[in-house]
Parts: structure tokens; sequence; C-alpha cells
């Protein structure tokens, strides 16, 4: 997987989960909204019934002081009148407490003004009543006849409406609880079971997606390893196989379905004559120095069946993001033709064709290639040319010297380096290189 897809695939996995937590947090938002809304309804139910609570109050304590003035009017005794003196001390402080209460509607307050004047008017002739009674003038029948009682009737007319209008506000109230109650009920029953559905609809549409590109990716990857010509095996970061294509199968005589999870050494038995390092040595290596190892002269791979195959070899770590080893893919070749090629005098492959000094040594008539062409295999380790560092040792048509075998060698080692830089780079992102098989 390339840089772009990379990122278009980070892109795509942002947003199966970033578009779902925008939806959750607006529908959170919305049913915060309704639950506060709800939350007012309910307070201002909670309102009303303090106001009739208050309102009831008030009208006992009318009642207590009536009831006392009753009593002394009709027996004289000044211990009945204990009850309305108290209660017309307190009724300033109680009246007060409900007007208060009466903030939020206006009207209502003028209902309890006109209340309180004519509660005023009826205590200022109760009290010249109970002064003419002090003095004998008078007996309990002056308050049944003259205007008293009509006052007191007034009074507990005027409350008997004042708590209807707070009963009609307290059921009007009740009732938009209610409906918000099964707003928000029916809401977060309705919300959540569409966001459950587009949240399934949604993750299954991208998992696809992203199902259907990592398929892709795995197919043309595992398409364009199995048709490289080189051995190719990739390992997880505990050096166990997770790749094996049919080059690599075929020289090590192992499957790839029982190769698959072996540990590398099992898989991939080298001899290395000259440092003595196996398979799990050198990925170790490469694990530990994040660096290209390469091998191209006495290593002997040993098959499966016991054969001895002499090859070279390059080992490179497989990054993923943020530089982090995931495991290591090597790249290896049969050398055998290529060494007796050598010794015969003739490069691998040509056919008993005189080697490269001979085969350049006619350049001299025709133009050479620009360095630009070729920029991954023009030049050795220490920027020389190719071409110009065969012609030290070949000669025009004689056979090849041991400075044009050397140079051979040394473009061997580059076209590996090359394979390895291609595919360490190609294997990044593959599911399959990362130990997930």
């Amino acid at each position: 997987m390339n840089t772009l897809e990379y990122s278009k695939f980070k892109s795509l996995l942002r947003r199966v989960i970033a578009i779902p937590l925008v939806i959750m947090a607006v529908l959170a938002g919305l049913l915060l909204w309704e639950t506060i809304d709800l939350n007012k309804s309910l307070r201002s139910v909670d309102h009303t019934d303090q106001v009739l609570d208050q309102t009831g109050h008030l009208l006992k304590m009318l009642v207590d002081i009536e009831t006392s003035m009753r009593g002394y009017l009709a027996t004289g005794d000044e211990s009945l009148l204990q009850p309305y003196r108290e209660g017309t001390q307190q009724f300033d402080s109680e009246y007060r407490t409900l007007y208060r209460l009466l903030d939020d509607n206006p009207p209502q307050k003028l209902q309890l003004e006109d209340f309180r004047a004519g509660y005023e008017r009826w205590v200022g002739y109760t009290d010249e009543v109970i002064a003419l009674r002090r003095a004998g003038k008078a007996d309990g029948a002056i308050y049944e006849s003259l205007p008293g009682k009509r006052g007191m009737d007034a009074l507990r007319e005027r409350i008997s409406e004042f708590q209807g209008v707070e009963e009609r506000v307290r059921v009007q109230r009740l009732r938009t609880a209610h409906a918000r109650w099964t707003l928000m009920f029916t809401s977060c029953l309705g919300l959540g079971l569409g966001f459950g559905v587009f949240l399934i609809l949604f993750i299954r549409y991208h998992v696809e997606r992203l199902g259907t590109k990592l398929l892709r990716s795995e197919e043309r990857w595992s398409a364009t390893l199995d048709s490289i010509g080189d051995a190719v095996i990739a390992t997880n970061d505990k050096a166990r196989v997770t790749f094996l294509n049919p080059v690599a199968a075929a020289l090590t005589g192992w499957q790839a379905e029982e190769a698959l999870h072996q540990p590398l050494p099992h898989v991939f038995k080298i001899v290395n004559e000259e440092t003595g390092l196996g398979a799990d040595d050198e990925v170790l290596r490469v694990l530990e120095e994040r660096q290209i190892f390469s091998v191209t002269n006495n290593v002997v791979l040993i098959a499966k069946d016991g054969r001895e195959i002499p090859v070279e070899h390059s080992a490179a770590p497989i990054l993923a993001g943020k530089g982090k080893v995931i495991g290591v893919v090597l790249v290896f070749r049969d050398v055998t033709e290529r060494i007796a090629g050598l010794a015969e005098g003739t490069t691998p492959g040509a056919g008993g064709t005189p080697a490269v000094g001979a085969r350049r040594g006619s350049q001299t008539g025709r133009s050479r290639p620009a360095r630009s062409d070729r920029p991954d295999f023009d030049g050795d380790q220490n920027g020389h040319d190719l071409d110009d560092s065969s012609s030290s040792g070949v000669g025009s048509r004689g056979a090849p010297s041991t400075a044009g075998i050397d140079s051979v060698n040394q473009r061997w080692r580059q076209i590996g380096a090359h394979h390895m830089q291609r595919l360490a780079s190609g294997c990044v992102g593959r599911p399959g290189t990362g130990g997930s098989h």
C-alpha cells in the first residue's frame, strides 16, 4: 500500500469513527435540551402546587380568625380572641409569601391585591364590632346582621376564584410536562432506533469498502510478489513465516500452506561459511539495526529434501506506520548457474557468450545510454561507472578478467538491493506481512 493509498485508508477510517461520534454528540445535545425543558415544566408544576398550598394556608388562617371573633361575640370570653389576635398578626407575612410566589403571574397578583383590600376592610369592621361587644353595646347577632358576614363571604369567594385559576394553571402545566415527557421518551426511542439502524448501515458500507480495498491490495501485492522471478519470504516480528512466493517454495521445498507460521530457520535453512550466521541471526540483526542486510557469497540453502543450493540473499525490515518494524522480507536467488558461468568465463544466462567486457568492447562505435536512464545500476558503491570499471580488466574481445567478474558481482548486489528497497516499501501496509495471516 503506497503513501497515497495509506492516506486514503486512514481518511476513510477516520470517517467511520468520526461521523457516528458527531451524530451521537448532536443527539446527546438534543436529548439534553429536551431534558432541561422537561425539568422546567416539572418545576412550574411544583411552583403552582406551592401557590395552592400557600393559598389554602391563608384561607385556613382567615377562617380561624373569623371563628375566634364569632366566639368572642357570642360569649364575651376574652380568651377566645387569642386566635384572632395571632391570625391578624401573622396574616401579613403569609400574604407576602403568597404574593412573591405570583411573580410569574401578574393577573393573579392583581386578584390577590383585591383580596388584601377586602381583608383590611373586614378587619376594620370586626375591630369595631369587638369594641362594641366589650362595651356591652352589642351581642353576637350584630355580626350576622351587618356587613361583616357579607364581607367574609366575599373574601372566601375571591379566594375560591383565585384557587380555581391556579388549579387550571396547574392542569395546563401538568399537561405540558406530560407532553414533553412523551416527546422525550419517543425521541429517545425513535432517535436511538434510527441511529442504531444508521450506524449499522453506515459501518457495514464502510467496513465492506475497507474490506474491498484491503482485499484488492492483498491480491495486488500477492500477485506482484508471486510474479517476481526471485524467491521472497516474509516474516513477522517474531521471525515466523507469513508469506512464501512460488519461487521460494520451489527452492526451499516448503509449500506456502505448510510454511505458514513456521520459524524461519526451519523453512529458510542456510549456512554462511564466512560468518556462521543462520537465517534467525540475520533476521534478528535486521530487526535490531533496521537496515538492509545483503549476502552474496558463500551461502548455501539446505532445502527440505536435503538439496544444497548456493544462493545470494538480502533481508530488509518491513516498516509500518511511525516506523515500527513489524517483520522482515527476504529475497534470494539460486546462483548455481551464475557460479558455473563465471567459472567457465561467461555471464549467467549468456549461453557461452564472452563476459561483460567482450559484450561491451564494441561500444566505441555507438553512443552510451545517458546516466539518467539507468539511475539504479549505473555506478558501484564508490560512484564509478560499471562500464568504465569493466574496461580496466576486460579486453574488447578477450576472456573476462578478475575485475570484470567483480563488476558482475557488484551489479548483482545492486540489483538485489534495488529489489529489497522496492519489496520493503511495497510490503508495508499489506495485511499479510504484518503477521495477520
